[in-house]
């Protein structure tokens, strides 16, 4: 019932990957996570450059919250 939860990712399928869909996707990401999850803080969100066959992947960096002793640096998640 909430109507605002997730993100606006899937607005974004098959538009061009060019720069200003680049800027959305990473826009829509760390919206998102800001939101949604109270146990992440974001440090950095980027997108790697597609590649020639379309894919490319989101690079999110940040700090648990919830969980210091077990931080992540970096996690890169596939967009295929």
């Amino acid at each position: 019932m909430l109507r605002d939860y997730g993100s606006r990712l899937l607005d974004l399928i098959d538009h061009p990957l060019n720069a200003a869909t680049r800027l959305k996707f990473i826009a829509a990401t760390a919206d998102a996570i800001t939101r949604w999850e109270p146990r992440l803080r974001l440090t950095r969100v980027d997108m790697s450059s597609g590649n020639a066959d379309g894919t490319a992947a989101l690079i999110i960096e940040g700090q648990r919250l919830d969980r210091p002793d077990q931080p992540f640096s970096r996690l890169a998640i596939p967009l295929s």
